[in-house]
This record gives structure tokens, sequence and C-alpha cells, in this order.
């Protein structure tokens, strides 16, 4: 259950990235997102 939530802290965190970076921090999130598909 570690990595569920290792997992959900790492999205929350692209997320609060992409909501202060724009578009770099959408491009990270999706790579953070495609990475643990």
């Amino acid at each position: 259950m570690i990595a569920l939530k290792v997992i959900a802290l790492t999205l929350g965190a692209g997320i609060a990235f992409w909501m202060y970076s724009g578009d770099l921090g959408a491009d990270v999130a999706l790579a953070i997102v495609a990475f643990f598909a």
C-alpha cells in the first residue's frame, strides 16, 4: 500500500507543478503518469 501512497503523492506533486509551471509541468505530469501506467 505504500506504493499507492507514493503514486498518489507523485501525481499530486505533478498536478501542483503543472498549476505553477503551465505547459512544462503538464509534460512532466504526463511523463510521470506514463511511467506508472
